[in-house]
């Protein structure tokens, strides 16, 4: 019952103002239609007037719409509203229009803001309206909305939806009627807080429509201020703000203001969060706008303040902006000062003050990297950074040899741990061998480097790779939290490898020396775990895996490569993961040449760009993977045009030290472009090599000259010879070319 009379106080109070407003500028005018009757809605009857006092007395009473006048006795029949027109002889039928005093504006100009399927969308609602079939709802426009909003308060909200469907059928082109509609809609959700898309789609789409057929200012205003209350039933706030603003532009209307203020201030742009960052080295303030902030043209330093510090910088991010250069255990004001702007044009309304302070940094234990070989005659110590922590409370993980491939096609190698994937370790894939605590250097929110003694920890090594986790003491985290991991084993075996044709070919040197290391046992795993091969390391320290063992895939994919080798009183033991990448070099310009197969073939031009008319020259080198000459061996050399047409062969028997020289000769008509020149040795396979040759019509545009004379002198009586060799600077000789120069003579002075 309390909801009923919210909703009817609100319709109450929506349609005075609406119809308050629309009064301001407009005028009751009555039309007539003679022999006419407006049949029902009888408001009461004036007897013995005439028919301009029958007209007056309509636009006296507010609540008159409409009314009958019968000649033959003088009558005045006064009505709440009017709807079939019928013939009635010797009856005159009245009714009020409101005719605007404002001057037409002419069609509205598009709102941009809106996207352009919203505006088709309330299109396709407009031509949807006009589709809907009356059928037995014949009433009044105020008896269809008096029904759509029993419905409302019923909670049956497609009825309502039906009801005012029809209500907008009946009043389609009226922008005042579909902008009362659109606006007691959003005023209903808005009231009772509901979510309804229907409803929803329906008052934007009648406001949107409403603002089309407006022509005067008032309207239009109304209309475009309907607008923005659907969009904030939307939640789209930005646009909705853009549509206030349009319509206060247009028209200045108290209550429009004041709707659009507290929208800016709880929609607009403003601080929706700020976080003091302090565990970092250097801490910082950030605070999180609803918007972007501008991008350029802006200097922030107007518009923040800092008490506490004048050391400070401003970074901004999108929507983020950090004051830099703050302090571990101080206190600040940060003030955000009114106009603060956004990327969209929208600024800070108010003045934000923001009071912080910045603790000291939490406590908190890392390692260095990832690197975890250990070389085995240096110190074994593995360096903790401790940030405000007193001790790390630490435990020693070891997976054995047998376990390796397991572990590397998993997710969690060399990866931090948290305390589920340690756990699993442990009962899964190896064993827990020691735990433990250690004092930690400290120095107040400053980064300490602790050495954790390896070998107090790991008197006996074994086979494999070792996990050391490590967390402050009494620090409070989450089972999923990371934890601090070094993955490390300690070994003095290095390992190289190089994986080609041949197959992989290792190379295992010592870590402390640098020499090769003999006798070193290696063995290729599969994913699966099994053994795929098994060699040893010859006085070279290298050794050599056959090509099909690396051709696995699945469960045969090889995976892990070790390394075993007795020492002094111990096994040492490496491990290499194969199906990480290679070093790669190619970002740093050296990516270097692939692999070559069993002939390898250098293929060489005298230059790169060629004229029609002129002869290439190409040179190819045949090796093999020895890098020794192939010798007696024929090659193809096939040159193609840019359509990919071949246009010469020519086919070398006489490769002296593996080396082939052919020339082609290009037609005064070759086709410009790019052509190829490839080189085989069965020019029904794959090419061993290829060249990119570009032929264009083209004229460098630097030149280089040398000057020579065979005469020691010039003098004006005899002529002396000059000889001018000119090349263009990419290399070409420069031929057939006309010169002329000049020749300056000036006396010189002999002492």
């Amino acid at each position: 019952m309390k909801s009923t009379r919210v909703f009817s106080f609100f319709v109450i109070l929506l349609m005075a103002f609406s119809s308050q407003a629309w009064a301001q500028d407009t005028k009751r005018e009555i039309v007539v239609s003679p022999d006419s009757d407006y049949f029902g809605f009888d408001l009461r009857s004036v007897e013995n007037v005439s028919l301009d006092q029958c007209k007056q007395a309509c636009l006296d009473d507010n609540s008159c719409r409409a009314f009958t006048y019968n000649t033959n006795v003088n009558w005045c029949f006064l009505k709440s509203d009017f709807n079939q027109l019928i013939a009635f002889e010797g009856a005159v039928a009245g009714k009020v229009v409101e005719v605007s005093t404002e001057a037409d504006l002419g069609a509205p100009p598009q709102l941009d803001f809106l996207a352009a399927a919203e505006r088709n969308r309330a299109v396709q609602f407009r031509n949807d309206i006009a589709n809907i079939a009356i059928g037995s709802a014949t009433g009044p426009v105020s008896v269809l909305i008096d029904n759509a909003r029993i419905a409302l308060r019923e909670r049956k909200y497609p009825t309502a939806l039906r009801w005012y469907q029809l209500a907008l059928k009946r009043t389609q082109g009226n922008a005042v009627e579909w902008t009362t509609i659109s606006r007691e809609v959003s005023g209903w959700l808005r009231t009772n807080r509901l979510y309804n898309r229907s409803l929803q789609s329906l008052a934007f789409s009648a406001a949107l429509n409403a603002y089309g057929w407006s022509r005067t200012e008032t309207p239009r205003a109304s209309a475009i201020t309907a607008v923005a209350e659907a969009l904030v039933q939307r939640r789209q706030y930005r646009q909705a703000i853009a549509a206030y603003r349009a319509s206060l532009a247009l028209k200045e209307v108290p209550d429009t203001r004041l709707a659009f203020a507290q929208l800016r201030r709880e929609k607009g742009f403003r601080v929706t969060n700020h976080a003091v960052e302090a565990d970092s080295t250097t801490p910082r303030l950030c605070v999180d706008f609803s918007e972007d902030l501008a991008k350029s043209g802006t200097n922030y330093e107007d518009y923040v303040t800092t008490e506490g510090t004048t050391n400070t910088a401003l970074t901004v991010s999108n929507s983020r902006l950090c004051v830099e250069g703050l302090q571990h255990g101080s206190q600040y004001k940060v003030v955000l000062r009114q106009g603060l702007p956004a990327q969209s044009g929208e600024v800070l309304l108010d003045p934000v003050d923001l009071n912080t302070y910045v603790r000291d940094r939490a406590p908190s234990v890392r390692f260095t990297g990832d690197n975890f070989v250990l070389a085995s005659a240096a110190r074994r110590g593995i360096p903790i950074v401790g940030i405000n922590a007193q001790k790390a409370e630490l435990e020693l993980l070891r997976v054995g040899e047998r376990s390796l491939s397991r572990v590397i096609a998993g997710s969690s190698f060399l990866k931090q741990l948290e305390q589920y994937s340690a756990s699993n370790i442990n009962w899964d894939l190896g064993e827990s061998i020691w735990k433990g605590s250690i004092d930690l250097q400290t120095e107040r929110n400053k980064e300490t480097i602790t050495s954790f003694p390896i070998d107090e920890a790991l008197p006996e090594r074994k086979p494999g790779i070792y996990i050391l986790t490590a967390k402050a003491e009494g620090e409070k985290r989450n089972s999923w939290d990371p934890l601090a991991t070094q993955w490390f084993l300690i070994s003095d075996i290095g390992l190289v490898t190089y994986a080609g044709n041949d197959g992989l070919t290792v190379f295992a040197n010592s870590l402390d020396s640098g020499q090769p290391l003999a006798n070193v046992d290696l063995q290729l795993l599969a994913r699966n775990n099994q053994i795929l091969g098994t060699v040893t390391t010859d006085e070279r320290g290298q050794a050599r895996f056959d090509p099909g063992l690396m051709r696995g895939s699945a469960g045969l994919a090889a995976t892990v490569l070790t390394a075993k080798r007795k020492a002094k009183d111990t096994t040492d033991f490496v491990f290499l993961d194969i199906t990480r990448a290679g070093f790669d070099l190619s970002d740093r310009g050296v990516e270097g040449r692939t692999s070559p197969g069993p002939l390898d073939v250098f293929t060489y031009l005298d230059r790169g760009i060629y004229r029609p008319g002129e002869t290439i020259h190409a040179v190819s080198l045949v090796r093999d993977q020895k890098i020794e000459a192939v010798t007696n061996l024929p090659i193809t050399m096939i040159l193609s045009r840019p359509d990919n047409v071949e246009a010469q062969r020519i086919v070398s028997t006489d490769g002296a030290l593996g080396g082939h020289e052919a020339a082609f000769e290009l037609p005064d008509s070759a086709m410009r472009g790019v052509w190829h020149l490839r080189v085989y040795s069965d020019p029904k396979g794959a090419p061993l090599s290829e060249q990119k040759i570009l032929v264009e019509d083209f004229v460098p545009d630097r030149i280089e000259f040398d000057l020579a004379s065979s005469a020691t002198k010039l003098v004006t009586a005899a002529p002396a010879p000059i000889q001018v060799k000119g090349k263009y600077l990419y290399g070409a000789p420069a031929a057939e070319l006309d010169l002329e120069g000049n020749i300056r003579l000036k006396p010189v002075r002999n002492r």
